[in-house]
């Protein structure tokens, strides 16, 4: 078609006080998302190729490094995608202002070392 439709598919993985403020995210509650996105998007994404930005580096106050936080998202989509595809790629975008944050070198190795 000359013009695609775009889905969006929105990950909540934090919570918030009784006084507004931002609870610090637990890696597990980070993982339990990426793993309920990788479903929905199975579902619903026609398996056409999906984007994600690095989640839980800034407000959600995970406590983990970008390069970490990447990890999970490959892993994640990896494990989810070995038992039943999800989608035909994945490409994960890091802001700008973040790539000084991202061992990319480690990335590299750890995606050649699964």
């Amino acid at each position: 078609p000359l013009f695609r439709s775009k889905r969006y598919f929105l990950v909540v993985y934090t919570f918030m006080g009784n006084d507004l403020a931002i609870v610090p995210t637990p890696a597990q509650d980070i993982t339990t998302a990426l793993f309920k996105l990788w479903d929905a998007v199975r579902q619903s994404g026609q398996n056409d190729a999906v984007a994600v930005p690095v989640i839980a580096s800034g407000p959600a106050r995970s406590g983990l490094s970008r390069t970490t936080l990447v990890k999970m998202i490959m892993l994640t989509f990896l494990t989810a995608h070995a038992t039943n595809p999800v989608t035909k790629g994945l490409d994960i975008y890091v802001h700008p202002s973040d790539m000084k944050h991202v061992d990319f070198n480690a990335l590299k190795l750890f995606l050649q070392n699964i």
